[in-house]
């Protein structure tokens, strides 16, 4: 037996916590890359929401691909709807697709979206692509991406 058996433990924490840290700064520092995308995107392609012929109306529907493991999902459902997200069900595939209905501007769907990647960076989940569609109904809505993931 070691005349010191904590000396691995100890030094397997000690190189490992620093990496742990390091780990939860990277994932901090991705999403806030991811949100910043968002919003650039989301501003650099809301024209072509105002001007398309289809999305006439004063209020467009927001769909979030959302991604992330099943019991992260599952958590973050309350949180969305008390946000007045729907759409929220589903989630044991590893997958949610919300919808919210909002003014039809930019800065609307900026400022949902902004509340949105609040709650869902809390578990750790990512979104992959965000629509305005016409409507709530896929079958029958048109949609214009966005944002798109890279």
């Amino acid at each position: 037996m070691s005349p010191c058996p904590n000396v691995r433990f100890r030094l397997a924490s000690a190189i490992t916590g620093p990496l742990r840290t390091f780990d939860r700064a990277i994932a901090k520092a991705d999403t806030v890359d991811q949100t910043f995308a968002i919003a650039q995107q989301i501003r650099g392609n809301f024209g072509e929401v105002e001007t398309a012929p289809e999305f006439s109306g004063e209020r467009v529907w927001l769909t979030v691909y959302l991604s992330g493991r099943p019991e992260q999902l599952a958590r973050l459902v309350d949180d969305l709807e008390e946000l007045g997200w729907t759409n929220l069900t589903d989630w044991d595939g590893g997958f949610i697709y919300p919808k919210l209905e909002t003014q039809k501007s930019a800065d609307a769907a900026l400022d949902a979206m902004t509340n949105f990647c609040r709650v869902t960076q809390r578990y750790g989940a990512r979104v992959e692509l965000v629509d305005a569609d016409t409507g709530s109904d896929v079958v029958t809505s048109r949609f214009i991406t966005l944002y798109e993931s890279s």
